[in-house]
């Protein structure tokens, strides 16, 4: 979907529900969807200005109870919003759980009935005050109420906090944090199996980036999330300049087994993260440039290594380029899509 840049400031401040489904059907909208909308081959059907918060982003959508429910951060609010979106055409406010002050609260991950919400300080250039206290680390939660959730527990990194962490079931959570003694985010490995105790179970970093490293490196930052092998045994990164695939059968001490390096020759976030393809060996790598002249925002594919007990192979090559996605305006807003069936949502 491509919007006029005029309107971008509308859909950041609420949201669409889209649908890809023929054009035809009529319902009645819980919000009146704003005029000036522009779309190809979809229309909105569904619209809710989110009990007057804006800016909704990173959404997580779960099926409870033949209700589906919509999760979502915002980035001028510091909390999440529950939206009930059984039925797209009229999704419906369900309430709001206040988050910390002068804190980035947007991104949320869950498994089965726990949840993950990450807490990192707000920048000024979002909003955020230097001389005011904020929050940090990653917050669980039992979601097994879907909209009264209850707090586990909060773990700290001692520093400014994490971005987008991911769970994808069973012992560990994988978290982009910043961590006292390292410049720029890292992997930490969480071990969640006793969610009121959360503890580190191990971490992951690139040469530079721990204090005293030579060269020191200012310009890596883990973004997040890693992609978990189905079992568990190897994590594939986003990481800044390069895709990176690490073997993790021992947690505590995780190895680097392929690389392939994205940057030079692009720049921004080359490797902003990676979504292997099922069943083939392939991953989908995006990257996130900050500013036009550093060309329009990408999606690249790239072979990635296989490792087994008994053999390694870490060479690497991209095998396909140059997938535009939305300009440089829309792509600042069209952050990420989550589909869930026929409706998506826009962030």
């Amino acid at each position: 979907m491509r919007l006029k840049r005029s309107e971008w400031r509308m859909v950041a401040g609420s949201l669409f529900v889209l649908s890809l489904c023929a054009l035809g059907t009529t319902s009645a909208y819980a919000d009146d969807i704003p005029s000036g909308w522009e779309a190809s081959n979809m229309k909105p059907i569904g619209y809710s200005g989110l009990d007057g918060r804006g800016g909704a982003f990173k959404m997580a959508v779960r099926h409870v109870n033949n209700k589906w429910y919509l999760y979502m951060g915002h980035l001028w609010h510091g909390g999440w919003t529950i939206l009930d979106v059984t039925d797209a055409a009229n999704p419906k406010f369900v309430k709001f759980v206040t988050g910390p002050d002068n804190t980035f609260t947007i991104q949320m991950e869950f498994h089965d009935n726990t949840m993950i919400t990450a807490l990192q300080r707000k920048p000024p250039n979002w909003g955020g005050d230097p001389s005011k206290p904020f929050d940090e680390g990653v917050l669980i939660w039992d979601i097994s109420d879907p909209v009264n959730w209850k707090q586990l527990s909060h773990w700290k990194t001692g520093a400014t906090g994490t971005h987008r962490d991911g769970y994808p079931g069973g012992k560990y959570a994988n978290l982009a944090a910043t961590m006292p003694g390292f410049r720029g985010q890292i992997l930490v490995f969480l071990d969640i199996s006793d969610s009121r105790e959360p503890r580190e179970a191990g971490r992951w970093w690139m040469p530079g980036q721990k204090e005293g490293e030579e060269p020191a490196r200012r310009d890596i930052s883990f973004h997040g999330p890693a992609m978990i092998s189905p079992d568990g045994k190897t994590a594939y990164l986003g990481y800044g300049p390069a895709v990176v695939i690490l073997d993790i059968r021992d947690i505590s001490k995780p190895k680097q087994i392929g690389q392939l390096s994205i940057s030079p020759p692009f720049g921004g976030i080359p490797a902003h993260d990676v979504l292997p393809i099922p069943g083939k060996p392939l991953l989908c790598r995006r990257d996130r440039r900050r500013r036009r002249a550093e060309g329009p925002a990408c999606v690249h594919f790239a072979a990635f290594s296989v490792w087994s007990d008994r053999y390694q192979r870490s060479r690497q090559a991209p095998v396909d380029f140059d997938f535009p996605a939305a300009g440089a305006a829309e792509e600042r807003s069209v952050h990420r899509f989550l589909r869930q069936g026929r409706p998506v949502w826009p962030s």
